[in-house]
């Protein structure tokens, strides 16, 4: 059996909770495109093929894993030698 003062620690607690969620710090983030990355870390949350979790396509004026733009085309190695055409790979 509870004793009054326990009973009044749990309702302390619950209201102190009811009220810290009253403020918007407890509204969750929006995910617009449904790609399951809210728009704090969705660099485009209109298309849900660009996100944190997507492959960079070289190229494509799009930043698909919102690493911080495109990947250009010369900095990928094309033929899995080591070099991309940066570093003077020419085949």
């Amino acid at each position: 059996m509870q004793n009054k003062s326990g009973k009044k620690f749990w309702m302390i607690v619950f209201l102190s909770l009811m009220l810290v969620c009253a403020v918007p710090v407890c509204a969750l983030a929006d995910d617009v495109d449904g790609d399951g990355y809210d728009d704090t870390v969705d660099c485009d949350d209109n298309d849900a093929d660009v996100n944190p979790g997507e492959a960079e396509v070289c190229g494509n004026g799009k930043d698909d894993d919102c690493a911080g733009g495109d990947l250009s085309c010369d900095d990928v190695d094309n033929d899995g030698d080591g070099k991309t055409e940066n570093e003077g790979d020419c085949d």
